[in-house]
């Protein structure tokens, strides 16, 4: 199987172009462009409210947060390869669990497993989705 190849983020400043004294927000440095190349062809998503994004190497594809930081835009994805979406996390769940979840801010991704996580009544939780089948794991509280 192929893999994603020239992977890129680009965000409104450079961390390392940030001056000592400079005052900077999260938001300046979060990415609001991710590229990649797969079997030659360029793929580009872009959010002005920020991205956070993970390849999940095993699965050739890639978990994608647009909106950090604006709720009401906020998604999130399991995009294949080629660009097109595998999954949508939050349809996902509300099918699956019955949840209708407004805002997911964070990802990681562990022993090849996608976590995502949400704030609900003041606590975070954090649940699994399989890029492969696209279930829904348990909300687990993340403390």
């Amino acid at each position: 199987m192929k893999k994603i190849q020239q992977f890129y983020e680009i965000a409104k400043k450079n961390i390392n172009d940030i001056k000592p004294d400079e005052i900077w927000h999260e938001a300046d440095i979060v990415p609001t462009t991710i590229g990649w190349i797969y079997e030659g062809k360029s793929h580009k998503i872009v959010n002005k409210y920020g991205i956070r994004s993970i390849i999940l190497e095993p699965f050739c594809c890639i978990a994608v947060i647009e909106s950090i930081y604006d709720e009401k835009t906020n998604n999130a994805y399991i995009i294949e390869n080629i660009g097109t979406i595998k999954w949508d996390v939050k349809k996902l769940v509300y099918e699956q669990k019955g949840d209708k979840i407004n805002y997911i801010h964070s990802l990681y991704f562990y022993d090849n497993i996608i976590y995502f996580l949400f704030d609900k009544s003041l606590i975070t939780y954090r649940f699994s989705v399989d890029p492969i089948t696209g279930e829904v794991g348990n909300y687990i509280e993340t403390k």
